[in-house]
């Protein structure tokens, strides 16, 4: 392992910094903004694109996972069991709407991780908690062909209630909100790729309204307003983000693993460099000599760490939410991962090496379990 490794790159980038992408891609034609390399107006644009007959596209990923939040966070009920969905811990992968030949089409492959939680009706009312992962949600999806893998954390053989309960109950009514999310996603973007014509008057992009129509202002207050946006836009970046989320199965204690990523020694060890960590809320860390930063915002002991983490070419002053729960089992400790506010288009890299530099070098420097 390399002693500085760095940690992010390009979403289209091997670690040999060669590109990985090499399909060959229809001509793309913006329609929010302009390059050099690309016709300079709209009116340009519509003499190129006869007909809405090439290529238009737009990236609805933010969209899609807002959506899945409104319409999968569902619940259910019956005499054994009451589980609910709390959340979309993660949604990657791609979601687009397309214009091609003069129709609107959409592409999409992500995968989705809904949190649940609940309680078993028994004499203790046992509280019950885990994962429904859906591997691939995709355009040529039929309602049968999603795939639901259910976790139920810390399962005993009273928790496995709560699993029949999801599948006889919860599951149909997803796969029923799934096939409505095409329709959704065209209804809201589609007019964002189709370039409309009416005669006599300037082209429009979707259904706003004609620039040349629009009210003006005096010119001193443009001039103020322009001045304004300006410097607004140059003092604060907003970063579109997302979430990601895995478990790993370690064979150790809880203990031994909760420890191995607070102590300087075992830091040192599995990073292979010296970190400089304060291990306490409100403490600081820094790892892989400075690749890795943050601070420590809740600390469980055993249990859980809840931290912010950044890349150091991230964004600079943006930092992510990375969650780690630690679930002692019979045969050893499953370490659940959640990372929030992950920039948005470096969910796979995150998530990768993730595992090449911190599940990979922990299990096997200190033996805590085999290396697939």
């Amino acid at each position: 392992m390399q002693s500085s490794p760095v940690l992010l790159l390009s979403p289209s980038r091997n670690f040999a910094g060669r590109d990985t992408d090499n399909q060959t891609r229809p001509t793309i034609y913006p329609l929010h903004r302009h390059c050099s390399s690309h016709p300079s107006s709209i009116q340009e644009m519509v003499l190129h694109n006869p007909g809405n007959w090439h290529w238009t596209t737009k990236d609805c990923r933010p969209w899609a996972k807002s959506w899945f939040t409104d319409n999968l966070c569902k619940q259910a009920d019956n005499d054994q069991a009451e589980i609910r969905i709390t959340t979309v811990s993660e949604s990657s992968g791609d979601c687009d709407v397309a214009m091609r030949k003069g129709k609107i089409i959409t592409i999409y492959d992500i995968k989705l991780v809904l949190k649940f939680t609940g309680t078993l009706k028994d004499a203790e009312s046992t509280t019950v908690d885990g994962n429904i992962t859906i591997p691939e949600v995709m355009h040529d999806h039929e309602e049968d062909d999603y795939v639901f893998d259910i976790e139920v954390f810390s399962e005993t053989r009273e928790k496995a209630k709560a699993r029949d309960l999801i599948k006889q109950r919860l599951v149909p009514a997803l796969r029923q909100q799934l096939q409505g999310f095409p329709q959704a996603l065209v209804d809201a973007h589609g007019k964002d790729v189709k370039i409309n014509f009416d005669a006599g008057h300037a082209p429009t992009v979707g259904t706003a309204a004609n620039a040349a129509n629009a009210p003006t202002q005096p010119q001193q207050q443009q001039s103020n307003t322009s001045a304004t946006a300006a410097k607004s836009s140059t003092s604060t970046k907003k970063v579109n983000t997302s979430s990601i989320a895995e478990t790993f199965e370690f064979q150790t204690l809880a203990k031994e693993l909760y420890t191995t990523f607070i102590d300087p020694a075992r830091l040192a060890a599995w990073t292979r460099a010296q970190p400089n960590i304060d291990a306490r809320k409100g403490g600081q860390y820094q790892l892989f000599n400075g690749n890795v930063e943050g601070e420590f915002l809740d600390l469980q002991e055993n249990e859980k760490l809840v931290q912010t983490w950044r890349l150091k070419d991230w964004p600079a002053g943006h930092y992510a939410t990375l969650t780690m729960t630690f679930d002692q089992g019979l045969d050893g400790t499953n370490l659940r991962m959640v990372m929030e506010d992950v920039p948005l288009g470096t969910e796979e890299v995150v998530k990768t090496n993730f595992v090449e530099y911190y599940v990979k070098p922990i299990k096997t420097t200190f033996g805590f379990g085999a290396v697939l």
